[in-house]
């Protein structure tokens, strides 16, 4: 059976100071109703930073301003070739399927890449405005 991953957004809302990075995103309620699902519904989950790309939930990083929602398409673009070199360093030959918790502006272009290179990629909030989001989580949690 394939290990199944989690990749979860970050959010605007970040802490004032340097932290581990589930903390550092801690204060946004979306992302702790999506990080408290994806850490006890799949076998590991991963945070994706506009900054930093693929980041774990334990890495120490800084709070920073910047997000993919107003990038340019070349941006993205680029952003998302650094975050699937990422994903291929850390998986290797594996293949799990890949959960994207994560807006479109984080996935429009790494799913194509993540499937053409062999994963399964599923969105079980595809669609969903932020509200809808907080409640499937809240309804999927109880």
């Amino acid at each position: 059976m394939n290990k199944r991953v989690a990749f979860v957004a970050c959010s605007k809302k970040k802490k004032a100071y340097s932290c581990e990075a589930e903390s550092l995103y801690g204060d946004s309620q979306l992302f702790k109703f999506a990080s408290f699902y994806c850490k006890t519904h799949y076998d590991a989950w991963f945070i994706l930073s506009a900054k930093h790309g693929l980041v774990t939930p334990s890495d120490i990083i800084e709070p920073y301003d910047q997000t993919l929602k107003s990038a340019s398409a070349a941006v993205k673009k680029q952003w998302t070739k650094e975050v699937f070199r990422q994903i291929q360093d850390l998986f290797g030959p594996q293949k799990p399927v890949i959960y994207l918790h994560a807006g479109k502006d984080y996935v429009e272009y790494l799913i194509p890449l993540l499937e053409n290179a062999g994963f399964q990629c599923e969105r079980p909030l595809k669609g969903l405005g932020v509200g809808q989001q907080q409640r499937w989580y809240k309804e999927s949690l109880a």
